[in-house]
């Protein structure tokens, strides 16, 4: 354990947390209208289903952006993670670093508060995925 996140980054998270339950919000809503489009027989997508896969794209950077955002903050509050690969942060805000590589250790890397449950889209988030595992 390298220390436990402040608060501002604790609020960083929260956001970054909404940013990525709206982003995957926003995902399933296309698929879903692209599965009915689809049952019309539609041979592609409307202009309007292309313009949300578009602002969608644009919503991802942004979430990207986000989440670089939150674990530079994070690596720059602990100077002891600097040239640590495998960073992530625990239940009571535990910031930790690992020796091996993340996928190794999934049991460990959730964040949990008060009030909050911890969310798979977490990890995916973390490695850069874009689904969540369900």
């Amino acid at each position: 354990v390298v220390g436990v996140l402040p608060d501002e980054l604790r609020a960083l998270w929260a956001v970054q947390d909404g940013m990525l339950l709206a982003f995957m919000a926003e995902v399933d809503s296309i698929v879903a209208e692209e599965k009915r489009e689809k049952g019309t027989g539609a041979n592609e997508p409307s202009p309007a289903l292309k313009a949300r896969l578009e602002a969608s794209k644009a919503q991802s950077e942004c979430l990207d952006t986000a989440a670089g955002v939150f674990w530079t903050s994070v690596r720059y509050e602990f100077p002891a993670l600097a040239g640590k690969d495998n960073i992530g942060v625990r239940t009571g805000w535990e910031v930790v670093w690992f020796t091996k590589p993340l996928e190794a250790i999934i049991g460990i890397v959730k964040i949990s508060s008060p009030g909050h449950s911890p969310r798979s889209g977490l990890l995916d988030m973390i490695l850069g995925r874009r689904g969540r595992s369900k």
